[in-house]
């Protein structure tokens, strides 16, 4: 449905609802899209708005911070560590000289207003552990470094499983991202979402198959 909305020129969603046979979809246009269905598949009931869980849990997250970096020059471009709050670290360059670096962790939602998962505690055990790496901070004259300076960007949390919901016309599924995000099924979810693919019935019915194989 996002594909479809995306090709008519009505793309992102604003919301999308269930009421009795008929999915209905919001834009941020505000246009309305009617779908009716027989069956619904939801891999994220956050997507649904009006649902009430029927059992709470206390949720895996993924959670990445963005971290801006002023260093000297290195070759770093991941590196895993396995710790619960910075599991593993992404170094990227942006724009030919701004460096990122993307630390991911996986926490309970308990644990997301922790103070020692927030930046302040970010900053400290990111330092000691890129200075354990061999990173120093931008030179300053022959031999001489300033200190290495942190500045978080951005906090993307994710949820990685949901909370239960039970309704008699929707049939929620869980997949693990990685099993699902294949090469291949990857390669077959561009091709139905490029121009008109989404019409190809062919291409549908692969994206089907593949999607039911994954356990």
């Amino acid at each position: 449905m996002m594909y479809r909305g995306k090709i008519l020129g009505v793309y992102p969603n604003q919301s999308i609802r269930r009421e009795e046979d008929i999915i209905k979809i919001i834009t941020n246009e505000n246009s309305l899209l009617k779908y009716k269905f027989k069956n619904v598949f939801c891999l994220d009931p956050t997507m649904l708005s009006g649902l009430s869980a029927t059992e709470t849990k206390d949720r895996l997250h993924r959670v990445v911070h963005e971290v801006k970096l002023s260093s000297s020059p290195h070759n770093l471009e991941y590196h895993y560590n396995g710790d619960e709050f910075i599991k593993e670290m992404f170094f990227k360059t942006l724009l030919g000289t701004q460096k990122r670096i993307f630390c991911c962790s996986e926490l309970r939602e308990s644990a997301l207003n922790d103070f020692k998962y927030g930046e302040v505690t970010l900053r400290y055990k990111l330092k000691s552990l890129l200075e354990g790496l061999g990173l120093r901070g931008p030179g300053n004259g022959k031999d001489k470094f300033l200190p290495l300076k942190l500045t978080p960007v951005t906090r993307t949390v994710v949820p990685m499983e949901h909370h239960l919901y039970e309704d008699e016309r929707i049939k929620f599924i869980e997949y693990d991202e990685d099993k699902l995000w294949n090469s291949q099924i990857s390669s077959h979810i561009k091709k139905w979402s490029e121009s008109s693919r989404w019409m190809d019935l062919g291409t549908t019915g692969t994206c089907r198959m593949l999607l039911s194989s994954v356990k």
